[in-house]
């Protein structure tokens, strides 16, 4: 629904007598008066075309109030309003309303555009002749758009000046639309659309007001229009063949390293079968290996920004893309403009299953803040995270606990491979064999970290006589990655070792390779999961938040970290484990259980949106 301000509707009794109603409100609490102005065609016009919604409950945003009486007397027919305005002078006397009448009515002063509420919060978001104040309209309507629900309404009127007309417009007044802006910036918006897709513009009516307007001021030389829209109910706007469309941002799939391929792999085997999802991903032949049919480069951003405004939804899924560890750019940056993208677009997000480190500098949490705090729901891989979450601001009731994906994802020991694998990669002796799997990120330059752990396994052979296979969990090869670290470990051992080729895996076969091993050492998460899924005893060394939360959830005992291993305690966990594998597996065979039924929830949060039909499940704040 679009119109222009018309002389004959201003001036029928309807208008009037809703005039007449709001001004008598309006005088009674102290609130502006209008009887001149073009507010007594806007008031009464948006009026007529929300007063159909049932206002008891309603949750209301007005944006520019001031002392505007329309929020008040929504909220005095039940709706439960917020108002945004930039001037705090106006504070004192909503402060007296709101205690002497008991408003239901709430506000935030803000400094621009963007809007300090959660994606899809509001029922009916209102703004009366503010537009052509704010110089980024667009931002301003997609913020708008970001924070109202699906099938939410949209409210809108804005001063147009058609130059070509003969019209006029202040310079002091800020930047008015004309009818053609109007319909591209708001009609045209792709996550609106028209309660009424047959109206047009009434310009027979133009001449008329414009006379009307001046005569409460000789800059009035214009018109004045409005617009009623209904945001889009994502569940139903571009599915494909019956199929939801979903994209998954950039969490490093097919950048080397197994464990965010087999999170792919958890992800897409748990996705439900009404669901199309593309994954952007840093190997497009890679991604063929795995199946993937809707792959998109990580770094083609224009097929991202192309991706995100076609889908539905968003997810965030897999990896541990709230981190700081290895700098800001990637992942924390690098997704951040495809989640604002979203966030200005309408476009929900969720996150699904996903690891969550306490981000501590300034810079970080900025980024947090803007981009990754509006995302509807979180599910994520431990309470470590949850707890990292609520610190950074999220609300609890907007969190949920899941798993890794890996223990969804089907991996599991191929008998076949192992014993192909066993037999070309045999041992000289009939010795312990005992995979490790070093990163060298943290200690390069430093050879004294070296030197520790090839000490350390050194008295492990001497104790145990064993063949040690060094894995890369990461297939990248440089100074930070585990090839490195090996050959650097390597080089100062005295026991038997073999570096198994540095090559891409799939992680089955890393699992199966595994499954021949008698022990595990690791510095890596899905290492470790690796191990436990191939049925060998791991002894997980803590690298950063994320081994933190794995090795708390598993229940793994402490045998130091990175940096310092705790030698002691890493030999005499190693001596259990060698000793009685099956005991030492058993009960971490019962917490695995548990783990890979939480991981089973990992999508709860977005389907209970999808089930109640616009992906977003109505979070109260």
């Amino acid at each position: 629904m679009k119109a222009l301000a018309s002389v004959q509707e201003l001036e029928s009794s309807s208008f009037r007598s809703f005039m007449t109603w709001l001004n008598a409100f309006a005088q009674v609490h102290g609130l502006r008066v209008h009887t001149s102005w073009s507010k007594v065609w806007e008031y009464p016009w948006i009026w007529g075309r929300i007063s159909d919604l049932p206002l008891n409950g309603l949750k209301v945003l007005d944006i520019g109030s001031e002392l505007s009486p329309f929020p008040w007397f929504l909220s005095s027919l039940g709706a439960r309003v917020w108002m945004v305005e930039k001037d705090a002078s106006f504070v004192a006397l909503w402060e007296q309303l709101k205690k002497e009448g008991g408003f239901q009515v709430d506000w935030r002063l803000v400094d621009g555009a963007l809007l300090p509420f959660d994606d899809s919060f509001f029922d009916l978001v209102l703004s009366f002749s503010v537009l052509e104040h704010i110089p980024d309209k667009e931002h301003a309507i997609d913020e708008a758009v970001r924070v109202l629900k699906p099938g939410g309404r949209l409210g809108l009127t804005f001063d147009i000046c058609e130059l070509k007309m003969g019209m006029s417009y202040p310079a002091w007044g800020g930047e008015p639309l004309d009818m053609e802006e109007a319909d591209s910036r708001i009609a045209g918006h792709p996550s609106l659309e028209p309660v009424d897709p047959a109206a047009s513009w009434n310009t027979a009516d133009i001449s008329d007001f414009v006379k009307w307007h001046l005569q409460s001021s000789p800059h009035h030389n214009y018109t004045v229009g409005g617009a009623v829209l209904t945001k889009k109910r994502l569940a139903a706007a571009k599915t494909l063949d019956g199929k939801l469309q979903v994209h998954a941002l950039d969490t490093g799939v097919f950048a080397g390293n197994l464990g965010d391929d087999a999170m792919y792999l958890g992800g897409v085997r748990s996705l439900p079968g009404n669901m199309d999802a593309s994954f952007e991903v840093h190997d497009v032949t890679r991604a063929s290996r795995f199946g993937c049919s809707r792959p998109v480069f990580w770094q083609d951003l224009n097929a991202i920004r192309r991706q995100i405004l076609s889908s539905d939804a968003v997810l965030l899924m897999a990896g541990t893309p709230i981190m700081e560890d290895w700098g800001l750019e990637w992942p924390l940056r690098s997704n951040a403009w495809k989640l604002e993208c979203c966030h200005q677009a309408g476009i929900l997000v969720h996150a699904a299953g996903i690891g969550v480190d306490l981000l501590r500098t300034p810079q970080a949490l900025e980024i947090f803040s803007r981009s990754y705090l509006p995302i509807a729901s979180w599910t994520v891989r431990s309470t470590q995270c949850l707890s990292a979450l609520v610190q950074m601001g999220v609300p609890p009731e907007r969190i949920s606990v899941g798993a890794d994906w890996v223990w969804v994802s089907g991996l599991a020991p191929d008998p076949a491979a192992a014993v192909k694998w066993r037999t070309e990669n045999p041992t000289e002796l009939p010795v312990r064999r005992v995979g490790v799997n070093l990163v060298s990120e943290i200690w390069t330059g430093d050879s004294e970290r070296a030197r520790q752990w090839s000490a350390l396994l050194d008295r492990l052979y001497a104790e145990h006589i064993c063949h040690f296979f060094f894995f890369c969990n990461e297939s990248r090869d440089g100074e930070y990655y585990d090839a490195a670290a090996a050959r650097e470990v390597m080089a100062l051992m005295s026991a038997p070792a073999t570096l198994v080729p540095n090559l891409y895996y799939h992680p089955s076969e890393m699992v199966s390779m595994l499954s021949t091993m008698d022990l595990t050492i690791s510095l890596r998460y899905h290492f470790t999961t690796f191990s436990l899924l191939a049925g060998v005893p791991c002894l997980s060394v803590t690298r950063g938040q994320k081994m933190q939360s794995l090795n708390a959830d598993l229940g793994l005992p402490f045998v130091g970290d990175a940096v310092r291993p705790a030698r002691e305690a890493l030999l005499v966990e190693a001596t259990k484990a060698l000793a009685d594998p099956q005991a030492y597996l058993r009960e971490l065979q019962i917490t695995i259980q548990g783990l890979k039924l939480r991981a089973t929830s990992n999508l709860a949060l977005f389907e209970r949106g999808l089930a109640e039909g616009d992906l977003h499940h109505g979070f109260s704040h």
